[in-house]
């Protein structure tokens, strides 16, 4: 067995429990454009998979900002990311 952990699996493992802690309702956090996960430099709202992984990350996390950026954004931006 691979030690590295499957993307696969722990995104379907983060869409299971996002959809365990909202059962009883209908509206999941990805279903809207509010709070949409946003890339921090260009504004632009990610797609495909990456708002349901972020979605999931945020919540899992508690992470209260919908913006996303890589290490490096972060750095143009003059942000510092914590370990």
């Amino acid at each position: 067995m691979n030690d590295k952990i499957d993307i696969y699996d722990r995104v379907t493992r983060q869409i299971i429990d996002s959809i365990e802690k909202g059962a009883g309702t209908f509206d999941m956090p990805w279903h809207s454009n509010s709070g949409m996960p946003t890339n921090a430099v260009t504004g632009k709202f990610y797609r495909g998979i990456n708002p349901v992984v972020l979605f999931a990350t945020a919540q899992e996390k508690g992470y209260a900002s919908p913006y996303w950026a890589t290490y490096k954004q972060w750095s143009e931006k003059d942000s510092q990311v914590r370990k």
